[in-house]
């Protein structure tokens, strides 16, 4: 039950209303958290404006659902433009 209603939340919700409010919040904290933390990934819960800095992904995620359970969040490294790089590798020279 604690699954299906999880679930739901996902799909009543508008994405990207909700990563808005995210960039926003993040973009009021980027300064501050840049001096302490860069390179760090801070989750962000949109509705509160609450936020937790993580080592990696996982760290953050792991810490913002204690924190804030049920709640959904927006993901940044501290200082970058993206949380993640991607490359394609050179297979043959």
């Amino acid at each position: 039950e604690k699954l299906r209603k999880t679930a739901q939340k996902w799909y009543n919700f508008n994405h990207m209303n909700t990563f808005e409010k995210g960039r926003n919040i993040y973009k009021k904290l980027k300064a501050k958290l840049e001096k302490s933390s860069k390179g760090k990934i801070v989750a962000i819960e949109p509705d509160s404006g609450g936020y937790v800095i993580g080592i990696d992904e996982l760290d953050a995620a792991l810490k913002a659902q204690h924190e804030f359970p049920g709640k959904i969040f927006d993901f940044f490294r501290i200082g970058f433009p993206a949380v993640h790089k991607f490359r394609r590798k050179k297979w043959m020279e």
